[in-house]
């Protein structure tokens, strides 16, 4: 998603060939002001704790500057800030039969902000999907296992790249 941001995704590419610095700018702030690299189709993904505007909508953009001191900008982006993970509480999942019934509450998140709420078994290796959107901050699914034991991560994620995850060991029989 290009609407939220936790901070750690910004990414750059640019062509300079004589380039001097690189600066962030949020909301006319300037974030960062680091020396950058010259060339051609220069890619750079740089984190940022932007953890203060937190719950805020903002407006990046990118500065270049050039041994010249000349300076190129980047169109100035609106974005909204979540450095806040979704948290798995009252995390349960029973066993009946070859059926593992997942139940829990996923807090910290909103019906826009919510990504999902996936697992991954030990024996596939693959993510799959428990729930796409949450039902009063609930997620529920009753899912299906091969018998033997199954090592599961269950992990709930937001449009920020914030998650949560838990590791179950489930037994079927």
């Amino acid at each position: 998603s290009r609407k939220y941001t936790n901070g750690s995704d910004f990414y750059i590419k640019y062509t300079e060939a004589n380039c001097q610095t690189l600066k962030i700018f949020i909301n006319e702030q300037e974030k960062l002001s680091n020396n950058c690299e010259s060339g051609k189709n220069i890619q750079k993904n740089i984190p940022l704790d932007i953890s203060s505007f937190n719950g805020q909508e903002v407006e990046y953009k990118f500065v270049i500057i050039d041994i010249a001191n000349n300076t190129d900008e980047s169109r100035p982006t609106k974005i909204k800030v979540d450095t806040t993970a979704p948290e798995m509480k009252n995390f349960v999942a029973p066993v009946i039969g070859r059926y593992v019934y997942f139940n829990m509450t996923i807090l910290n998140e909103d019906k826009n902000s919510f990504n999902k709420v996936e697992y991954m078994d030990n024996e596939n290796g693959r993510w799959s999907s428990l729930c796409t959107s949450l039902k009063n901050n609930n997620c529920y699914k009753k899912v299906s296992f091969k018998t033997g034991n199954h090592n599961v991560i269950v992990r709930a994620s937001d449009e920020a790249g914030n998650s949560d995850t838990q590791i179950i060991n489930v037994n079927i029989a």
